[in-house]
């Protein structure tokens, strides 16, 4: 638990110092250690996907009845039961092997370089070469290419919806944190391999590599877990254990009661084994593939790969659909819903980066609001992220929710392009978790504007306004419905340059308040419709999430997940109660918040083991133990932090697909 331990101790564990390894070190602890990679499942060999196709009961009973009939010199039966095996196997075959490349070609991993000190220079190396006690320069763009214990950062904030759920970055810090079994997104000090650095900078040290990483621990868990039989092949092994049974119970009475009316055994050997043969449906494999096929393909139509032919039949018997949130129902886009201004209560439609939707006021269509525009406008400009467009997609360099802020004043129709010969930038303060608070002071032809945004109780305290009392209790409705929720203020200043003026000084006192802007990762179009489709198709959907319980409750209410009676548990509930809490109310628990890839795991078991037909959707790493435990694995992609590069063998990416539960990729059923 490094996360527990003083930077000094760290570096006395790991023998090491600010100044890096020197290049010896680092060759002998490659070779001890091993490279800083994880090791993908292999690809089944082309002779393991033919010896699948004869894998089952049913087959195994028409081999043997094709013996039978070899014997009996009944060439026409045994050319048409061959026939029907081989039939099967082809098209299994043919259907999984092309499954399988589909897997192999997205399972890719691009070899990443990382900026290391290795004998006190700053170097740039293959991350796979990175080793236990390498100093690591983490700059924004990049990904973090181990598990490090921070030592230096500067407003560092780490995208890590891969493995806790949170849409909104995590901001890092260096202190020692002594609370003991701390979840990984409460671990502040530590940053973890396959992460997204969105903001600042910073330096940690090499605590974990490869397979030792926190991402390394979740492959490890999807490798080793046992995966579950379709209720298809249950009821066909059954079947086949039955038709068997009776098959070879009825011919051998048949035999005695012949033999014990005299006919010769030759006789009788021929007759019970013509019988044998007449009972078992020799048709029944091929009718069961091509109505397997024709689903499949219907899925195929709906971008799906289905892995293994037998699954499909899975899909209609699933009972229960446990869902991530924040990538699969969400956007994994902060978006800014509403907005504060005057007295006056906003709301904004159309949903993630992509600037297009409309702002209303009590149902009405805005088209002028001078306090709207004043509001919408502070959040453009105290601001440093960039919008831009790449191949029809919209896209954040920067923080998420400072690019909802531009996406929500260009639906109001205040571009920066528009603004870019009005507000020239003078200076600024960014935005410091110590601070609580970002000020941009810009120049226009008239006067000197300070822009100021932050947390709304800071900027509240900022303000000259005598009704912050009232402005609190708006602000606090806001975050009571799932919002994260910013407060913006600004203030006229009379100076000829910037020397002249204390900008921490003025933004920190007698600040004009301008209003709110609360803002959520919304869920994606169609959502609310597919999960009334399946309540309706008597599927029970139930949300699994890393995120915060008040923001996972209020998604799960307006997407209809959550109904008046049924629960709301956090993983820190989970621990604290014994196994049978679950067992009593698994059933009636709709949302699971603040929950580890270990409760996912747990939670699936419990529900298999009460007979239900699980299916999981996900498009994070922290889905992947999960995904492979469920009777039906659904890995979504269109992912912001593109996991499936990350983590290959065990989620499947694609970017093309409607809604959650209709058009996506299949990762493993």
């Amino acid at each position: 638990m490094y996360y527990k331990k003083t930077v000094k101790e760290v570096f006395n564990e790991l023998d090491t110092n600010e100044r890096g390894l020197s290049g010896e070190e680092a060759k002998k602890r490659l070779k001890d250690f091993g490279f800083n990679s994880i090791k993908p499942e292999k690809a089944k060999p082309l002779w393991r996907l033919i010896i699948n196709q004869f894998t089952d009961p049913l087959i195994y009973i028409l081999l043997i009845a094709a013996f039978f009939t070899i014997f009996i010199r009944h060439h026409i039966d045994t050319i048409a039961i061959l026939s029907v095996v081989v039939i099967n196997a082809i098209i299994g075959f043919f259907q999984e092997y092309k499954a399988e490349k589909a897997m192999q070609a997205l399972k890719k991993l691009t070899t990443l370089k990382a900026i290391v000190v290795r004998n006190c220079m700053e170097e740039r190396i293959d991350s796979t070469e990175i080793v236990p006690g390498d100093i690591i320069v983490l700059t924004a763009g990049n990904k973090v290419p181990a598990d490090l214990r921070l030592f230096e950062e500067n407003e560092l904030e780490i995208d890590e919806s891969a493995f806790t759920g949170e849409s909104i970055p995590a901001r890092k810090q260096v202190n020692t944190i002594k609370n003991d079994n701390t979840p990984i997104m409460n671990q502040t000090n530590m940053t973890f391999m396959g992460t997204i650095i969105v903001n600042g900078k910073g330096k940690g040290v090499v605590v974990k590599t490869g397979e030792r990483t926190e991402l390394g621990k979740i492959s490890l868990d999807v490798k080793t877990t046992e995966r579950e039989i379709t209720p298809l092949q249950k009821k066909l092994k059954e079947f086949s254990i039955k038709i068997g049974s009776i098959s070879l119970g009825l011919s051998l009475t048949v035999f005695f009661i012949g033999i014990l009316k005299g006919l010769t055994v030759s006789e009788m050997i021929l007759f019970s084994i013509s019988m044998a043969v007449s009972i078992i449906p020799e048709g029944l494999p091929i009718v069961v593939t091509i109505a397997m096929a024709i689903g499949l393909k219907k899925m195929a139509n709906k971008n799906a790969i289905i892995r293994r032919l037998i699954a499909v039949e899975t899909l209609g018997s699933c009972n229960y659909i446990c869902t991530d949130k924040t990538g699969t129902i969400t956007e994994n886009q902060m978006t800014v819903t509403k907005a504060y201004a005057n007295g006056k209560i906003y709301d904004f439609t159309g949903i993630g980066y992509k600037p297009e939707g409309n702002v209303f006021l009590n149902n009405s269509k805005v088209k002028k609001d001078d306090d709207l525009n004043l509001l919408l406008l502070t959040g453009l400009l105290c601001n440093s992220a960039v919008l831009y467009e790449d191949n029809g997609e919209w896209k954040i360099d920067g923080d998420p929710t400072e690019g909802a802020l531009i996406v929500a004043a260009d639906k109001f129709g205040i571009n920066i392009e528009k603004k870019e010969f009005q507000y020239k930038l003078v200076d600024e303060i960014p935005f410091s978790s110590k601070r609580q608070y970002m000020a941009t002071l810009y120049k226009t032809k008239d006067e000197n504007m300070l822009f100021v945004k932050g947390a709304p109780e800071k900027i509240l305290s900022f303000s000259n306004n005598i009704h912050n009392f009232e402005l609190s209790k708006h602000y606090l409705k806001m975050a009571e419905s799932g919002l994260r929720v910013l407060g913006f203020g600004i203030k006229k200043l009379n100076i000829q340059n910037k020397q002249e003026v204390d900008i921490e000084s003025e933004a920190t006192h007698n600040l004009e308040f301008v209003g709110f802007q609360g803002i959520i990762d919304p869920p994606r179009e169609n959502v609310i419709e597919a999960i009334k489709n399946t309540h309706n198709a008597g599927i029970n959907v139930v949300m699994l999430t890393g995120d915060h319980k008040i923001t996972a409750a209020a998604i799960a209410k307006q997407v209809g997940i959550l109904k008046d009676n049924k629960l709301v548990i956090t993983g820190q509930e989970l621990d604290s109660n014994n196994n049978d809490f679950l067992v009593r109310n698994i059933e009636n628990i709709a949302v699971y918040a603040r929950v580890s890839p270990e409760h996912k795991f747990q939670i699936i078991e419990m529900l298999q083991q009460k007979g239900n037909i699980v299916a999981v959707t996900g498009d994070g790493i922290n889905d992947a133990p999960a995904l492979k435990k469920a009777n039906i694995g659904v890995a979504m992609g269109k992912s912001g932090t593109d996991v499936a590069k990350e983590a290959a063998d065990m989620v499947l990416k694609d970017d093309n697909y409607a809604s959650i539960f209709e058009a996506v990729k299949v990762g493993r059923i």
